[in-house]
């Protein structure tokens, strides 16, 4: 959380920049949100990648990580939609989705509007707030070589999708930084980003959720590694989360197994992956 903790720059007025417990804290609100949602509603959602691996190994966060992500199956994310639009949340949190037409993303997040997050690398204009990540989980198809091509589609877009919304001037190297200001107009003019969301939702929602015997994470997932058998996925099992009980899936151990291998043991220091941002509260 090294880039959350630099002080470089000026806070928003009357902000404070947020430890990494402050952010967590917040972000447990908003989990707890979600969740008396899905109850109230009957809706299904499952813990996903850091999230689920820090329920497992740590009971909660994983102590380095600085966010939740969450999976739910397509007719239920739907259903999440449909509520979301008629229902608004409380005043400090907002929902955001492409189907809302309030996200460049093909998901769903809860921000909390009493944050403000400068990111070292994206400049969106939906993207102000700190947040939670709900994702929809869709079909797959048994062919290994087709489940492959399928994250393959999505993976390209997705990285056109984020060279979109990066920071003019900046860049993980002098080119990169150099050539941003010539070809993001032209990606923008060319593909742009809600029609780069439609076409990575069309390519996840080819196979129905509830008609396939495999579903994953597609639209933001790891990978061909996501592949799950549905039935044993959504007999989930509860599990702790910071002191809370949250939903995960029946097949928790095959889905760590498949995307970190040897779960159980952290990563040595210079591994451990944080986001590029500094994060400030009231």
């Amino acid at each position: 959380m090294s880039d959350c903790a630099d002080t470089r720059g000026s806070a928003p007025e009357g902000a404070h920049l947020l430890s990494l417990k402050e952010i967590q804290a917040r972000e447990l609100e908003m989990l707890k949100l979600f969740i008396d949602i899905c109850e109230k509603n009957g809706l299904r959602y499952y813990m996903a990648g850091g999230t689920l691996l820090g329920a497992v190994r740590h009971k909660g966060f994983i102590p380095w990580d600085d966010d939740i992500d969450l999976l739910m199956p397509r007719p239920d994310y739907e259903k999440l939609q449909e509520i979301a639009a008629a229902q608004p949340l409380f005043p400090r949190y907002e929902f955001h989705s492409s189907a809302l037409g309030n996200l460049n993303d093909p998901m769903c997040k809860i921000f909390d509007t009493s944050t403000y997050v400068d990111k070292k690398y994206i400049r969106d204009r939906y993207d102000r707030y700190l947040w939670i990540d709900i994702f929809p989980m869709d079909g797959l198809p048994a062919d290994e070589t087709e489940v492959e091509e399928i994250y393959r589609k999505v993976l390209r877009l997705r990285r056109l999708l984020k060279f979109m919304k990066s920071k003019e001037g900046a860049g993980a190297s002098r080119l990169r930084a150099f050539v941003k200001p010539f070809l993001k107009p032209f990606a923008l003019l060319v593909f742009g980003r809600k029609r780069i969301v439609r076409r990575i939702e069309k390519i996840a929602r080819k196979y129905a959720f509830e008609e396939s015997e495999y579903v994953g994470g597609i639209v933001f997932g790891y990978g061909p590694q996501e592949k799950c058998v549905r039935e044993s996925y959504v007999n989930g099992v509860e599990m702790e989360f910071e002191g809370c009980k949250v939903m995960a899936p029946g097949c928790f151990n095959y889905y760590l197994t498949s995307l970190f291998g040897d779960y159980m043991t952290p990563p040595p220091e210079d591994k451990r992956q944080v986001h590029f941002m500094k994060i400030y509260g009231w």
